[in-house]
C-alpha cells in the first residue's frame, strides 16, 4: 500500500466549513483566519497583499508563486523567519510583517540610478568611513529580522530514515505518477517523492482538460493515484528532494525538519515545470503572481485573487483558466506581445469563448501604490491603453525545472520550442548519468498527452535498470508518444528528434529563434525586475553586458548577487540568459547557467545534527 508522510488533503478540504477558525496575530494586531492555511493565503484573505520588503530597494513584496521553493519569507516568534507559504497558521501563531515602506526606502529607489549592481565596490565604498556608512544603510533596508542572542534549550535533532528502494521517482505531478506506476508494475520497489501535500502538479487546479485518448485530467490523476496504491508505490508528501550530499541522496521533510537519506539503483527526475515573470516596469507590484498562484487561490484555496484581472501570456493553460475565473464573476483580459499571425487558433479560441485577447503589445507598466491597480499598454502602432485591474497574473513561458538534474551534472541544451535550458537526454529518459532518467516536462515542455505516454515507458526502462526485465509495454509507450507528437505537434517532435540525436552524438546543441524573448517588454529598464530576491534590475544586466563586457552567467551571479536568494534563480535564470543573449549577441547556451547546488531550498542545520550516514 502507498505510504504518505504528512497530510493528504482532497479537493475540498479548503472549503470554508472544512477549518476552525483561529487567531493568529500580525505585528501584535489579532485577525481571525481559517487553521491550517498557508499563512500567505491567510493574509491576502484579509487584505494584506504586501508582507515584506525587498533587498536592494525595500520595495514591499508580497507573493508571486504559492509554492514550496517561494522566495519571500516572514518573521514569526523570537524573530526567526519562515516560508509563508509553507507555514500554515495555527492558534496564537505571531507573524512580523514589514508593511511599511519608509521614506528611506523611497529616497533610495528615486535615485536607484546611482545604486547600481556593483556600485558597493567603488573606491569610496572601500574605503573605512564609506564602508561603515553603506553597513548601516544596509542594516535599515534590509527586509530581514535580526534574531536576538539568547540562550535557549534544544531538544536532540531527529535522526534520519533511511530508505533503500529500486527506483527513487522526484516529483509527483503527471509524469512522475506515470512514471512510478510503470515501474511498480514491473516489479520494482519504487518510492515518489512530493514536496507538496498532494500528487498531482499542476493537475491538481486544472482538472477539466480533455486529453486525448485519456479521458480528463482530473480522472486520468485519479486513476493513476488509485494505480500508485494498488501497486505498492510509497509516496513520501510534503518531502523535498534536496540532492546530493557527500554521495548521498538526501530528502527533507517539510512538516518535521526530519532529514532522509535514499539509497535508489535508479532514480527517475520528474521535477516538471514552472511558469516564469513577465518582464515590465514594476513588475514586482503587490497583487501580481504567476497564473498559477491566482488559480490555487481560486481553485484550492476558495479564495477570489480578485474581481478584475488581467493575465499576461495566451496559451492553452491561460485559456482554460481565463474560463473558470470569468464563470466565477472574475472579468479578465489576456495580453500577449505576439502578434495575431503567431497566435491564429489561440485568438480563434480565445473569441470563441468570449475573452478579451490583446495582442501585440509591446510596452507595459504596472501603476499603484501599495498594490497593482492598473496597467498602461501600449499596442503595435502607438496606440495606449490603460487596463485596470486588481490583480495580474504571468504565465508569459514555461521552463523546466532543472535544480535536481542540474545537481546530477547531466549536460544541457537549450530549445526554446520546449522551454529553453533542458537536460540533455533520449526519447526513453536517458542520460550521460546511467542511472538518472529525465521523465517528462522536466526534460523539456510537453503536451500532457505526450508527457503521460514517455513517462510510462521511462518507468519501465528505470525497472529494467534497476535489475528487471523490460516490460512489453514499454515500445509501446514510447510509441503511443511519438504518433501523438506526428498528429498532433510538429513543432515539439521536430525539438524531441533533435535532442535525441545531439544526446547520442554527445554533443549540447542550440535552438533560439527569438529576435527579442517574448517575456521582456518595452519600458524604463530600472524598474523591470529580473530577480525579484536580490532586486536584479535588466538596467544592472545591460550595465554588466555593455559596459562591463559580462555576459557569463557565472560571473554575472557572483558580480549582482543574482539567483543567490531563497528561490535559487528559479524566477530569474531563464529570463536572465535570454534578455543577456538579446544585449550581448551570445546564444543562451553560451551565456549560460550557473551551477546548481546543494540544496535546493533552504535546509534547517539542526536537522542535519542526527544524519548518520
Amino acid at each position: 500500500m502507498a505510504c504518505f508522510y504528512g497530510p493528504r488533503l482532497v479537493s475540498n478540504v479548503h472549503r470554508k466549513e472544512s477549518y476552525n477558525l483561529v487567531t493568529i496575530y500580525v505585528n501584535g494586531v489579532p485577525l481571525s483566519v481559517y487553521k491550517g492555511l498557508p499563512l500567505a493565503v491567510a493574509l491576502y484573505r484579509n487584505g494584506i497583499y504586501g508582507f515584506s520588503r525587498s533587498y536592494k530597494y525595500g520595495r514591499l513584496r508580497g507573493f508571486y508563486s504559492l509554492d514550496w521553493w517561494g522566495a519571500e519569507r516572514v518573521g514569526i516568534e523570537d524573530g526567526f523567519e519562515e516560508n509563508p507559504y509553507v507555514l500554515q497558521t495555527r492558534e496564537g501563531l505571531k507573524v512580523s510583517c514589514e508593511m511599511n515602506v519608509t521614506m528611506l526606502n523611497k529616497l533610495i529607489w528615486v535615485f536607484r540610478n546611482l545604486f547600481k549592481v556593483g556600485f558597493y565596490n567603488n573606491w569610496f565604498f572601500r574605503s573605512r568611513f564609506g564602508w561603515n556608512l553603506l553597513l548601516n544603510t544596509i542594516k535599515k533596508t534590509l527586509p530581514y529580522n535580526t534574531p536576538p542572542l539568547k540562550v535557549v534549550d534544544i531538544p536532540p535533532p531527529p535522526k534520519n530514515i533511511s530508505i533503500e528502494t529500486d527506483v527513487l521517482v522526484v516529483g509527483g505531478g503527471l509524469a512522475g505518477l506515470s512514471a512510478a506506476v510503470a515501474a511498480s508494475k514491473s516489479g520494482a520497489k519504487t518510492v515518489l517523492v512530493e514536496a507538496t501535500y498532494s500528487v498531482g502538479g499542476r493537475l491538481r487546479y486544472i482538472d477539466e482538460l480533455n486529453l486525448e485518448g485519456l479521458g480528463s485530467s482530473g480522472e486520468l490523476i485519479k486513476n493513476l493515484v488509485n494505480e500508485a496504491v494498488n501497486n505498492g508505490v510509497k509516496i513520501l508528501g510534503e518531502t523535498v528532494f534536496q540532492g546530493i550530499l557527500d554521495d548521498a541522496y538526501v530528502g527533507y521533510s517539510l512538516t518535521n525538519n526530519t532529514t532522509i537519506l535514499f539509497k535508489p539503483k535508479v532514480v527517475v527526475v520528474a521535477t516538471g515545470s514552472r511558469e516564469i515573470p513577465a518582464i515590465f516596469e514594476e513588475n514586482d507590484l503587490p497583487r501580481i503572481m504567476y497564473l498559477s498562484a491566482a488559480t490555487r487561490l481560486l481553485k484550492i484555496y476558495n479564495t477570489l485573487p480578485g474581481r478584475k484581472g488581467v493575465i499576461i501570456g495566451l496559451n492553452n493553460d491561460s485559456i482554460h483558466i481565463a474560463e473558470e475565473f470569468m464563470r466565477r464573476g472574475i472579468k479578465v483580459t489576456i495580453v500577449d506581445k505576439r502578434r495575431d499571425g503567431e497566435l491564429r487558433d489561440l485568438v480563434e479560441e480565445a473569441a470563441e469563448k468570449n475573452i478579451e485577447v490583446i495582442t501585440g503589445v509591446t510596452r507595459i507598466a504596472a501603476k499603484g501604490a501599495n498594490g497593482v491597480s492598473s496597467l498602461e499598454i501600449s499596442v503595435d502602432g502607438g496606440a495606449r491603453r490603460r487596463l485596470n485591474t486588481f490583480f495580474v497574473a504571468m504565465s508569459p513561458y514555461r521552463v523546466p525545472d532543472m535544480e535536481v538534474s542540474g545537481q546530477f551534472k547531466i549536460a544541457s541544451a537549450f530549445d526554446v520550442r520546449i522551454g529553453g535550458f533542458v537536460p540533455l537526454h533520449a526519447w526513453n529518459g536517458e542520460t550521460n548519468m546511467d542511472n538518472i532518467l529525465i521523465a517528462g516536462s522536466a526534460g523539456g515542455i510537453l503536451p500532457m498527452e505526450v508527457e503521460y505516454h514517455l513517462s510510462r515507458a521511462v518507468g519501465y526502462l528505470a525497472a529494467h535498470k534497476a535489475g528487471g526485465k523490460l516490460d512489453d509495454e514499454y515500445d509501446n509507450a514510447l510509441n503511443m508518444g511519438r504518433k501523438t507528437l506526428e498528429s498532433n505537434y510538429p513543432e515539439t517532435l521536430s525539438a524531441l528528434e533533435d535532442m535525441d540525436k545531439a544526446f547520442k552524438e554527445g554533443n549540447a546543441y542550440s535552438y533560439y529563434s527569438w529576435r527579442k524573448p517574448i517575456t521582456w517588454y518595452e519600458g524604463d529598464p530600472s524598474k523591470q525586475f529580473v530577480c525579484y530576491s536580490m532586486d536584479v534590475t535588466v538596467a544592472d544586466l545591460i550595465h554588466m553586458v555593455e559596459d562591463m563586457d559580462m555576459y557569463r552567467m557565472e560571473l554575472v551571479k557572483r558580480f549582482s548577487g543574482l539567483g543567490t536568494g531563497s528561490c535559487q534563480g528559479r524566477d530569474c535564470i531563464f529570463n536572465a540568459a535570454v534578455i543577456i543573449s538579446s544585449l550581448s549577441g551570445k546564444t543562451p547556451l553560451e551565456v549560460g547557467r550557473f551551477r546548481t547546488r546543494y540544496p535546493v531550498i533552504p535546509h534547517k542545520l539542526y536537522s542535519l545534527a542526527g544524519v548518520e550516514i
